[in-house]
């Protein structure tokens, strides 16, 4: 399909970047505009789901993900000493699911799109809308003017700041979270650990690369100095199994960063302006599907506008399509993010019983991920 119709996308990362290459191989004139003038890396990693990794394939990106991140085959829940309480498989998904840093997705994405179609230093402002065009205008002095404008610039958007206004709908989770990136000469199992108020993921992301996120319960805005990150961390993870302190100590760059979400609520469109990805449903991270969310996101938005020529028609769709799954991954997220944190000796004695004889706590069945895997973003109807 060959077609005038003009897109422009604020935000380059991978919501917007996903979005364009689906709405490119349909032949839009599709267009990005990222704030930062590069690409800086981050040590966020994802997780890619079999649900997730269909869009990769849809853009033929699947083979070179297995190469560039690491195969994911089963996750440890373990105690803080170290004792397993209970594994998750993923050996027997197909598409294989993969862990990869967000950086190197973007690069790899970035790869595919034509770089003159890819605008850096472009910091959105705010956009006019008319019958038949939306017209975005940047801090830079430079207006755009398309058919439609897609958001996809984050959980802190300035695009949904103006559509909607609804900041103050943001919600703290309870826990902030620390971030590292490292290189070891050694290969990790992949786990999580569960402790009173705070927990431990250290994943592989391939060739002796390991990423760790940390979280611990406490007020927003809580400042590490004087003692700094690395001293904090190592502070609070003291005694816990090996080798979490040898990953703290050995990371270069620790960010951190508190963890927000928002409830999911609809109305991610106003004309020919539409939100998607973390600037529509931002989620926490416990159960590894916001970025999965975000690539979803992209392929049915690009369905939708493929099928509907209407605007109004194609967000429809979209948000029907969207809303109940994404109140489910966020929901599922909080619950599972507020047992990871429990405190009382008794709640978390409890938890690790469950977690060892595998069976569902809080409405929360943590063998539930055959729900999140088999969903087809090219099998919904739109």
């Amino acid at each position: 399909m060959v077609t005038n119709k003009k897109i422009s996308i604020i935000g380059g990362s991978l919501a917007g970047l996903t979005t364009a290459l689906c709405l490119l191989k349909e032949g839009y004139d599709v267009h990005v505009y990222e704030k930062a003038h590069q690409l800086e890396p981050k040590n966020i990693v994802l997780s890619l789901f079999p649900n997730a990794m269909r869009v990769m394939q849809h853009l033929g990106l699947y083979d070179e993900l297995l190469e560039k991140g690491g195969v994911l085959n089963s996750i440890h829940v373990l105690k803080p000493s170290g004792k397993r309480l209970h594994t998750n498989k993923f050996d027997n998904y197909y598409p294989r699911p993969v862990c990869i840093r967000r950086f190197d997705l973007q690069q790899l994405l970035l790869e595919q799109f034509p770089r003159e179609r890819y605008h850096t230093g472009y910091n959105f402002d705010y956009f006019d809308q008319k019958e038949t065009t939306v017209t975005a205008y940047f801090r830079n002095g430079q207006m755009v003017e398309s058919d439609l404008l897609i958001g996809a610039d984050g959980t802190y958007s300035k695009v949904r700041e103006v559509l909607l206004d609804d900041a103050e709908d943001l919600t703290y989770s309870g826990y902030t979270c620390w971030r590292g990136y490292t290189e070891l000469d050694k290969t990790l199992i992949n786990s999580e650990t569960w402790g009173n108020d705070q927990k431990a993921v250290i994943i592989n992301v391939g060739d002796n690369r390991i990423a760790w996120w940390f979280t611990a319960e406490e007020d927003p805005n809580t400042s590490d100095e004087p003692e700094g990150r690395r001293n904090k961390l190592l502070r609070i993870f003291k005694d816990w199994h090996a080798p979490i302190d040898e990953l703290i100590a050995s990371t270069d760059y620790i960010t951190k960063q508190d963890v927000y979400d928002r409830t999911p609520k609809g109305g991610w469109y106003r004309g020919r302006v539409i939100i998607i990805g973390d600037a529509a449903h931002p989620c926490t991270p416990t159960t590894g599907h916001g970025g999965c969310a975000a690539l979803e996101d992209a392929a049915v938005l690009s369905r939708c506008i493929l099928k509907y020529e209407n605007p109004t028609d194609a967000f429809q769709s979209f948000e029907k399509i969207r809303l109940p799954r994404i109140k489910s991954i966020v929901k599922d997220a909080r619950i599972l993010g507020a047992i990871g944190h429990w405190s009382n000796p008794l709640a978390v004695a409890f938890r690790n019983l469950v977690l060892q004889r595998n069976n569902k706590s809080k409405g929360f069945d943590i063998n539930s991920y055959q729900k999140y895997f088999d969903y087809d973003v090219f099998e919904v109807e739109v």
